[in-house]
């Protein structure tokens, strides 16, 4: 085998050649904008290389052919400034000849292929030219005598030439216009830093916080959410006075775009700012009226008309706020419906007078069919017919406009409360204590989350609609009885039926529902159980038995929904025997009538008490349309409930911790995770100094990751007290302490999106606050050489552990905080990152607990505390421990055997 060789060549590019393959390196560009020949020129070595050379051989005017010997080649032309342009490729027995001047070849081997500048032996020369000219012809059309060499020669330079003429004019355009196109985007984007820079930095940020508090409450006042005034000393410490006012109010918020034209498409009430001269900023409430947007200020509350010149003072962008849902108190179904209806008063009033419009309208047909059965035709009066069929007409058309009126109001409606419901029920979620999710599977807890969606159907259009034009259908009773009594009370029994119907098969769907949701839960629970435990299924060859376990359940929640159509048949065919029923007992009445003697009902009469009767029946069965959202509605609210039920981690009168100094005391903790299960932690006393690191050691099930669950408040101590800076834990503000703390939990998983995304998080730092902690996090020299950087697209699939890991640690590390929790966060480091994330660390000003099994983490510590079935059985350095050959002894001994 023949030995590695290198090489260098021209144009500043550096090549190695092996026996398997060659590589070559383009240098990097000198200048911010190189030439295209900078970035993809290629020359050959000036010297050729050895007949049996196993890299690639060149071809100059007049030598002799490149065989191949073994394996597969191609073949390339050379530009006069080392551009290779590929002309052809050659298999096994092939050879590749020589062209005329100036032109010359290249011959590059394959993975494993071998060349030779021999011909093998009982080799014909003129079939192998042959066999080139059409390997040619396949890429360069080449004319002309192919048997002869010196025609061969000249014809191949010749296609060359103007092969590579074609290919250098095309390689030059796209050259060009990718310039133009990096010059625009380059223009583009300097252009958005700059705007960023000057207008678009945190509109609330130099707002001063009492003007700021006065305009939220306006905004209160209009979407129903109570501001609560955060304490002096921390406005005062505050860079970001919005934030933090919206935390103590329980109150999420958004970043919206106020973009040319907003104000006509809007329907939200927004935060914005008004720029003054001086660079001055002034909070603003804009509140959504029906005329329009009103502005609010903090000098003048009471809102008036925004004015164009004011339109144009606004900053470019604004917040939109979300009411919670009672977020210091149990909610009830009542709060639910209430926020739900929020704001829709003026909506619901022009509704219903759309739906009575349409109803009194309605009034007209049969009205008019008595008067034109019952005396136009008798009377042979044409005009008068063509009046009541235009006024039927106008009637219709104005029915169509008022129900189009009706449909976009409720669509108003139902787009407000779905908006509503689904924001706070989110908040809700989002704010529980953590304790809560481990009451539910993640199947369970996902469809309760997921109920909410079903509320919105409560107030859909055609659930509205059809409620409204049931209610006010009701009016053609009236007529119905003005036509006769007796009949009036026939249809006033069957509607009334009809409506008993109605109620039963709600109780019947609603019973069904419940035993539907209840499948439901079960099998989306087990469903993702399953797929998260897919591999270990796998393993243990279970397949079949999970299937069939899923099965049974799937089949037992086909079950109670076949039982929810076999109900809505049976309603269905309620409707169809009324409809004929009816009919049957009006006859039976009016016989009555004629047997009795009494005054029979004219032709006209009975056929405008049917009109009538038709219209009522038509709105009741419109009721249909209610019995799904009707018959959910109590169970989706008892899958809410535990929801509803909890309140919120803030919910109290919550301190707020300010700056912590990273003091941390667990004094006399006992904690268990269910009331009759193991104690996990008994009589813990632990003090950890600021600024030092404390790292816990200890067999699995020894209680260190649940000592960081109390220390992130996620549970509270069935007995003692964790205290910061000597404050207990449950008098402050959890969320508030936490965002002093960078933590990276045992088995944390990076999100899909780019790394700054994973970096930064939710905070409002920069990018140069990333590169920071990803240097800290020995990560950032891997970013560099990464081909986007900060902006590179990562998800689980795609990085390794380690450097998974070295992510999480700078989201941790970004916002300098006090207090650093790492539990196992540096298991998959090698030394070199481990030394470099370790000497980082011992830099930081901050607290730090370390849960470690690895020596070279914990050598450092400051205090080394040994955990055994919920105890603290030693505390002190490396050093100590060693030389007391007690617990922590026994654990490095193990370790290292």
């Amino acid at each position: 085998m023949p030995t590695r060789s290198s090489c260098s060549v021209a144009q500043g590019r550096s090549c190695s050649a092996a026996p398997t393959r060659s590589s070559c390196r383009p240098r990097a560009p000198t200048g911010p904008w190189s030439t295209r020949r900078e970035l993809v020129a290629m020359s050959v070595p000036e010297t050729p290389a050895a007949p049996s050379h196993p890299s690639a051989l060149p071809l100059d005017p007049g030598s002799s052919p490149v065989w191949v010997i073994v394996g597969d080649a191609d073949v390339f032309a050379l530009a006069g400034d080392g551009t290779r342009f590929p002309i052809a490729e050659l298999t096994v027995g092939n050879a590749a000849f020589a062209p005329a001047d100036p032109h010359r070849l290249l011959v590059v081997p394959r993975l494993n292929a071998t060349l030779a500048t021999e011909a093998p032996a009982d080799t014909d020369i003129d079939a192998a030219r042959l066999a080139f000219a059409a390997a040619v012809e396949s890429r360069l059309a080449i004319p002309g005598a192919l048997a002869d060499q010196e025609a061969f020669a000249d014809a191949l330079s010749t296609a060359i030439t103007a092969a590579m003429a074609a290919d250098a004019s095309r390689r030059e355009q796209t050259f060009h216009a990718s310039l133009s196109k990096t010059r625009k985007l380059y223009d583009t984007a300097m252009g958005r830093v700059a705007y960023s820079a000057a207008t678009l930095r945190n509109p609330m940020a130099e707002a001063d916080a009492l003007p700021l508090i006065a305009v939220l409450s306006f905004l209160g006042d209009a979407d129903g959410f109570a501001i609560t005034p955060p304490t002096p000393e921390s406005l005062a410490n505050t860079s970001d006075p919005l934030r933090l006012v919206a935390h103590a109010s329980g109150v999420r918020y958004r970043e919206v775009a106020l973009s040319q034209g907003w104000q006509s498409i809007a329907t939200a009430s927004y935060l914005a700012v008004l720029l003054g001269p001086h660079d001055q900023r002034t909070p603003v409430a804009l509140v959504r009226r029906s005329g329009g947007y009103t502005i609010q200020r903090p000098d003048d509350p009471a809102p008036r008309p925004l004015t164009p010149e004011e339109l144009t003072q606004l900053g470019p962008r604004g917040f939109e706020f979300y009411a919670p849902l009672t977020p210091n108190r149990v909610a009830s179904v009542r709060d639910v419906l209430k926020l739900g209806m929020h704001k829709s008063g003026s909506l619901w009033l022009l509704a219903c007078l759309m739906a009575l419009g349409i109803a009194l309208l309605g009034l007209l047909t049969p009205s008019m069919t008595n008067l034109v059965v019952g005396s136009i035709i008798p009377q042979d009066q044409s005009s008068l017919l063509i009046q009541v069929g235009a006024a039927l007409g106008i009637a219709a058309l104005v029915a169509f406009v008022f129900s189009l009126v009706q449909s976009f109001t409720v669509s108003r409606i139902s787009q407000n409360a779905t908006l509503h419901m689904q924001s706070a029920f989110w908040d809700r979620v989002l704010s529980l204590p953590a304790s809560f999710f481990r009451g539910f599977s993640s199947g369970d807890l996902t469809v309760r989350v997921l109920a909410v969606d079903s509320l919105s159907s409560l107030v859909s259009v055609q659930v509205v609609s059809a409620a409204l034009a049931a209610v006010f259908g009701l009016v053609n009773l009236f007529l119905m009885f003005s036509y006769d009594l007796k009949l009036g009370l026939a249809a006033l029994g069957v509607l009334a039926v009809t409506i008993l119907v109605l109620i039963l098969a709600i109780r019947a769907l609603t019973r069904q529902a419940t035993e539907a949701l209840q499948y439901s839960r079960r099998g989306n629970g087990w469903l993702v159980q399953m797929l998260s435990g897919i591999m270990k299924i796998r393993i243990a060859h279970a397949e079949d038995r999970m299937e069939a376990e899923y099965l049974d359940i799937a089949r037992q929640q086909t079950v109670a929904l076949s039982k929810q159509t076999v109900v809505a048949g049976r309603l269905n065919a309620w409707f169809i025997f009324a409809a004929s029923g009816a009919s049957a007992l009006f006859y039976i009445v009016v016989y009555q009538q004629w047997e009795g003697g009494e005054t029979a009902v004219s032709s006209a009469t009975y056929l405008a008490f049917s009109s009538a009767y038709g219209l009522a029946f038509a709105a009741i069965s419109g009721l249909s349309n209610l019995i799904s959202p009707l018959a959910n509605a109590g169970p989706t609210f008892n899958l809410l409930r535990p929801i509803m039920e909890e309140l919120p981690e803030t919910a109290g009168a919550k301190q707020d911790p300010g700056t912590l100094a990273g003091r941390i005391e667990l004094r006399d903790i006992h904690f268990r995770y269910t009331p009759d299960g193991p104690m996990v932690l008994r009589g813990l006393n632990l003090t950890i100094e600021p600024g030092t690191m404390v790292a816990l050691v200890g067999a699995s099930g020894a209680g260190k990751s649940t000592i960081t669950r109390l220390l992130l408040g996620f549970d509270n101590a069935e007995q003692g007290q964790v205290l910061y800076d000597g404050r207990d834990l449950r008098d402050l503000d959890a969320t508030l302490v936490r965002a002093q703390m960078g933590v990276v939990v045992q088995n944390g998983r990076i999100t899909r999106g780019s790394i700054m995304k994973n970096i930064l998080g939710g905070t409002s730092q920069d990018e140069e606050r990333a590169w920071a902690a990803a240097r800290k996090a020995a990560m950032g020299d891997e970013i560099e050489a990464m081909p986007m950087k900060m902006q590179t697209v990562i998800d689980p699939g795609n990085i390794s552990g380690g450097q998974a890991q070295r992510i999480l640690l700078a989201r941790a590390l970004v916002n300098d905080p006090s207090i650093i929790i790492l539990d196992e966060a540096t298991s998959a480091l090698d030394n070199a990152s481990q030394a470099q994330v370790t000497e980082a660390m011992d830099s930081l000003n901050a607290t730090r607990i370390v849960i470690a099994h690895r020596l070279s983490t914990i050598m450092a510590a400051d205090s080394i505390v040994v955990m055994e079935r919920g105890v603290a059985v030693e505390a002190g350095t490396f050093q100590e421990l060693i030389e007391r050959q007690g617990a922590f002894y026994a654990l490095v001994h193990r370790q290292t055997a």
